[in-house]
C-alpha cells in the first residue's frame, strides 16, 4: 500500500474558487485514502493561525501553490509562505512542490489511483 500523501494548498483568498475546483478534481484520490488535503480555512477560531499554517507547511508531502496576481500581491503569501516552500523544495524536504497559475484550469489525472478496475 502506498503512503498517504499530505497536501497543503497555498493560495490567496481571492482564488478560493480555483482551490475548490482543484479539490473536486482530487476528490477521487481523497476517497481512496491516498491523499489528505489541508488549507487555512480549516483553522479553528481562536487557534494561532500562523502556527497552524507553518506546521502544515513544514510537514506536508506535497505543496500546491496557486499563483495569481492576488497571490503575488499578498505580502504574506509571497514573502512568507512561498519563501518557506522554496526553502523546503531546494532542501529536498518536500516530496513535490507544484505551481499552478490560476488563470488555467489544472486537470489532475491519476490513472492508477482513479481507475475503476
Amino acid at each position: 500500500m502506498e503512503d498517504l500523501l499530505e497536501l497543503i494548498f497555498i493560495y490567496a483568498h481571492n482564488d478560493e474558487k480555483m482551490l475548490n475546483q482543484i479539490q473536486m478534481q482530487l476528490s477521487p484520490l481523497k476517497s481512496r485514502g491516498l491523499i489528505t488535503g489541508w488549507y487555512d480555512r480549516e483553522i479553528v477560531a481562536g487557534t494561532d493561525w500562523e502556527y497552524e499554517i507553518n506546521k502544515h507547511l513544514n510537514t506536508a508531502s506535497v505543496i500546491l501553490l496557486l499563483v495569481s496576481p492576488d497571490f503575488m500581491g499578498s505580502r504574506y503569501c509571497y514573502s512568507r509562505e512561498m519563501k518557506r516552500v522554496l526553502e523546503r523544495h531546494e532542501g529536498g524536504e518536500a516530496r513535490d512542490s507544484y505551481y499552478s497559475p490560476t488563470n488555467y484550469l489544472v486537470v489532475c489525472t491519476f490513472w492508477q489511483a482513479t481507475s475503476t478496475s
